[in-house]
């Protein structure tokens, strides 16, 4: 009789140890999972362009339908690029729009990050906005929204505003430093500060229509 106790505590000592040890690595498991999920979900909140950009000859001016169409290549792939009314052609030199387009010119596109792109070749977006000019002329451009101080939205860049600064609308209409500010701006400079953000002199803004 007393044998049957003694099993009988020890099978009740072990499956209580059994049950602990499940208990525990449940809990581990649970909190490692949690950790996963909130890693991810931090790395998702990561700081996004507004725009992104793509750069290359023109290869192709197509005409469909009334609808001009840029395929334009880099050194790797190509882009198809629909242009619509809203659509803004610049030149990166001037800052004249609609400039004409002609296959062989270099320019560099901006397109909306958020816009959706369908999964076919190439790649067909409609751009906001095409800068034409040697690539020289594009070396070192912005866009994004400033605030009341001139920061980019990004914390990237700073500007300071001098007398030789080109400040226009999309328009092509001469504008004053007093309307930049709060706006989506196209930037065009050349040399910066190592400091954050970084701070130019721009030769040339662009203001982007609301």
């Amino acid at each position: 009789m007393s044998k049957l106790k003694l099993l009988a505590a020890l099978s009740f000592m072990i499956g209580g140890i059994f049950t602990g040890y499940l208990v525990v690595v449940a809990n581990t498991t649970g909190a490692t999972e949690n950790k996963e999920f909130t890693d991810s979900s931090d790395e998702a909140v990561v700081s996004k362009k507004k725009f992104l950009s793509f750069a290359g000859i023109i290869s192709e001016v197509k005409l469909e339908s009334e609808t001009i169409s840029l395929i334009v290549k880099d050194e790797k792939t190509e882009m198809l690029f629909p242009l619509v009314n809203e659509t803004l052609v610049v030149s990166a030199k001037t800052g004249k729009r609609n400039p004409e387009l002609i296959e062989g010119q270099f320019v560099e596109v901006y397109y909306n990050s958020n816009k959706p792109a369908p999964m076919i070749y190439p790649p067909t977006i409609t751009p906001d906005m095409i800068f034409v000019g040697d690539e020289s002329d594009l070396q070192q451009v912005k866009l994004d929204t400033f605030d009341q101080n001139l920061v980019s939205e990004d914390n990237e860049l700073k500007l300071h505003i001098s007398s030789d600064t080109v400040i226009i609308n999309s328009r092509g209409e001469t504008l004053e430093e007093a309307d930049i500010s709060g706006n989506t701006l196209f930037v065009f400079y050349t040399i910066t500060s190592r400091s954050i953000p970084a701070q130019t002199t721009p030769h040339m803004i662009i203001v982007i229509d609301k």
